[in-house]
């Protein structure tokens, strides 16, 4: 029995991308592995996506006939002497796409933008509030998504049937874990980062600060500014 899956791949070979560079991606996506395994646990994961594991290392021979999606490319080998290796996150494939291309209709090959009744609007607005509660109050940790958007907001289901549709936060790339529990105050889930991060327009005006000479904050706030500007996109 297959399950299919979504597969979140590091291009080892890309050009211009030297070792240590190389080293700092496979860390980056380790941590967010680490994030994603927290904010696919608990009792309300409903609304988050469903995280499977890590893939990583050398892929046997007889596997790469298997990869053969068009969205999925292994690196080369080398001399053909070795098979390649790979390093990927695998997540439960959600078949609805992505809220972006709902709403502006990248998806659906018309090109129109999505008219859903007030009722799947709201509806879809509330669980993604309730997965980015999930994610500040009642995973094992403290987690800031840092990149809240339509586009990192997958649903499950046919777009055919908006009424079907549910919503899976997704793309942990830019998130932060504070390690105290969840319980953790408004002050101690700040986290410091040293360069801007998210998306405009959903960056929060303190995102952009020049005064703080230690980089910006990120925050559960930072969050929420983001879900506003979301809400008002989804709204219209």
């Amino acid at each position: 029995m297959f399950t299919e899956v979504a597969v979140k791949a590091l291009k080892m070979h890309s050009a211009g991308l030297n070792q240590c560079d190389y080293d700092q991606a496979v860390k980056d996506l380790k941590n967010e592995a680490h994030i994603l395994q927290n904010a696919s646990n608990g009792i309300i994961n409903d609304f988050v996506v469903k995280f499977h594991g890590v893939v990583c290392g050398k892929i046997p021979s007889n596997w790469l006939e298997k990869f053969t999606h068009a969205n999925f490319h292994l690196p080369p080998t080398e001399n053909g002497e070795s098979s390649p290796e790979l390093v990927a996150l695998v997540m439960k494939y959600e078949s609805g796409g992505n809220l972006e291309d709902l709403l502006h209709g990248n998806g659906n090959g018309s090109g129109h933008q999505w008219h859903g009744s007030t009722e799947d609007r709201i509806r879809l607005l509330m669980e993604i509030a309730t997965g980015l509660w999930h994610l500040h109050n009642y995973s094992r940790h403290c987690i800031i998504h840092g990149d809240i958007k339509s586009a990192n907001v997958l649903l499950s289901g046919e777009q055919g049937d908006t009424r079907a549709l549910h919503v899976r936060l997704t793309d942990f790339g830019l998130s932060s874990m504070n390690s105290t529990a969840a319980r953790c105050s408004r002050n101690s889930s700040l986290i410091q980062t040293t360069e801007k991060r998210g998306t405009w327009p959903y960056m929060a005006p303190e995102m952009y600060s020049r005064k703080k000479q230690r980089g910006c904050t990120a925050s559960r706030s930072t969050d929420i500014y983001a879900l506003g500007t979301l809400m008002w996109e989804v709204s219209g």
